[in-house]
Parts: structure tokens; C-alpha cells; sequence
């Protein structure tokens, strides 16, 4: 199946966007369960071992950095109707200035190499660039030997004012590389962060932050 029938098969359209939350700085939270509209059947693909996502723990921030992180579960749960879904937002509580991030290609919280977990297990993919899926649900159609590549670009500094938040949505997927389907376990995904006070400026601020997902049988 590919990414566009995928895309139409959960009800998802390019381009959607998840509502931002208003939770406190750095905070982790489930929000309301997001319904996907439609199922793929057992003949399109496979779950071999539902399971349940929940947000373990997150970074916290300097206060200085001026901004607000937050992570919420709009599913939480990997099953037959759907992988689970996270939302992650970034949010400027201080002056206006310039970053590296945006919810766009190559650009966003957990980018290219930065969506894989450790341990390896699940994979995290913006909505927007889920891979072609295998036979099984919620696992990119490639052969566990298959090395990945990542593309060498650079982000550009994008304007963010005060009070804007940038929110992306994922796809929490298992990891084809690994054996198993999304094994039990805490998962964490690191991500970093530039920031610039004008676009020509030279004075760089950078911001680490991380996530731990825990995943355990549904039947528990």
C-alpha cells in the first residue's frame, strides 16, 4: 500500500493539523483519542502484537530559552485500526526571534535520523511522510538487513514571533530494523533545536530536548 492510500485508508488528509495544547511548560499529556475513519482489513495488512503507548517522561528546558515543549497522545494505542499518534509543539513564550525548525521536511522535532528510538524498537514519522507500508500495519515495507539513509540538507532560519507555536503530528511505527513488533519497553527519542535573536546573527542558542514513550501488550 502506498503512502497516498494509506493516507486516505485512516481518514488523514496532507495537510491536517492537530489543535495545539495549552498544558504547562515541558509537560507530557494523553489527549482526546483521535478516531481514525476507516480500517484496513486483515487482507491489506497485519497487527501481530497490539499495543499501548503512553508518554513516559520528558526534558525539561532552561527558563532562559524562552520556550514551552509539550507532547500529547492524540491515540494511544498501535492496533488493526491505526498506529498510535503523537503530537509534539513548540512554543515561543519569550521575545521574537529566528529558528531552525518548522513542521516541514527534514525540519521538524524529530527529523531524519532523530525519529528512530533508543533502544531501537519504533520509529516515529511526521504524518505528512509516512513510508510505503508492508504486509504488516504499522511498519515500513523493507527487509530487516536494509540500511537506512538519511538526506544531507540544511534548515533554514524561519521567523518565530512571540506566542507562535509550530506542532507536528507523528505516526508511532514499529521499526523494521528491529526483531519483534514494537517490543515492550521505554523508548526515548532525542531531539535538538536552533535559535537566532535576528537572521544574520551569528549569536546561536541551542536547545536539547527528549522523550520517552512506553510501550506495553494491549492485553495487560
Amino acid at each position: 500500500m502506498r503512502r497516498r492510500d494509506l493516507l486516505s485508508a485512516l481518514g488523514i488528509g496532507i495537510g491536517s493539523v492537530v489543535g495545539c495544547s495549552t498544558t504547562p511548560e515541558n509537560s507530557a499529556t494523553t489527549g482526546p483519542t483521535e478516531t481514525l475513519t476507516a480500517t484496513l482489513t486483515p487482507s491489506q495488512c497485519t497487527v501481530p502484537q497490539p499495543r499501548r503507548v503512553s508518554i513516559a517522561n520528558t526534558g525539561t528546558i532552561v527558563d532562559d530559552a524562552g520556550l514551552e515543549i509539550t507532547a500529547t497522545l492524540q491515540r494511544g494505542t498501535i492496533d488493526s485500526d491505526g498506529p498510535a499518534l503523537l503530537s509534539v509543539s513548540v512554543t515561543n513564550t519569550g521575545e521574537g526571534r529566528y529558528t531552525n525548525v518548522a513542521d516541514a521536511p527534514y525540519c521538524h522535532p524529530f527529523n531524519r535520523e532523530h525519529g528512530g528510538s533508543t533502544p531501537d524498537g519504533i520509529w516515529l514519522y511526521r504524518r505528512e511522510e509516512i513510508p510505503e507500508i508492508g504486509e504488516t500495519c504499522w511498519r515500513a515495507a523493507n527487509n530487516l538487513e536494509d540500511t537506512r539513509t538519511f538526506v544531507d540538507i540544511g534548515c533554514s532560519r524561519q521567523q518565530f514571533d512571540a506566542g507562535d507555536a509550530i506542532t507536528t503530528t507523528y505516526h508511532v511505527w514499529d521499526d523494521y530494523a528491529v526483531e519483534g513488533y514494537a517490543p515492550t519497553g521505554t523508548y526515548r527519542f532525542e531531539s535538538s533545536l536552533s535559535l537566532w535573536p535576528s537572521e544574520e546573527s551569528e549569536d546561536i542558542q541551542s536547545v536539547d530536548w527528549w522523550l520517552e514513550l512506553s510501550v506495553s501488550d494491549l492485553a495487560d
